[in-house]
């Protein structure tokens, strides 16, 4: 009766986390549709939802995958090796982003001219 008690608790534990998790997609998206279309934490979180989306979709498409023998385990590694992969490449743009945004001096200073006060 209390191995009843403890996997009942993971799984309020887990339906939680999912909660909190879902809540906290569903906020990015809401910023996200408020951001102007240039804005380059516009395209970032963009970027980082889909990276989300796609690893869920792993997820999902990996559950009936494993009840195949055999196509189990080679789905299984094709997806972690493709979600890897996305990841990956998530954190390479973003540092390439990074390092044009330094380079450049910021958002601010790229967007607008320079502001000359001339004293008489």
């Amino acid at each position: 009766m209390l191995i009843i008690g403890y996997a009942l608790g993971a799984i309020e534990l887990t339906i939680a986390g999912l909660g909190i998790l879902l809540a906290v997609i569903t906020g990015l998206a809401v910023l996200i549709m408020k951001l102007p279309p240039m804005n380059p934490l516009r395209a970032l979180l963009s970027a980082l939802l889909m990276r989300l989306g796609i690893s869920l979709g792993g997820a999902v498409v990996a559950a009936p995958m494993t009840t195949v023998p055999g196509l189990g385990e080679v789905g299984d590694a094709a997806i972690a090796f493709g979600v890897l992969y996305f990841w990956l490449t998530f954190f390479v743009e973003l540092y390439k982003h990074l390092k044009r945004f330094r380079f450049q001096g910021g958002a601010a200073a790229s967007s607008k001219p320079p502001i000359i006060i001339d004293h008489p």
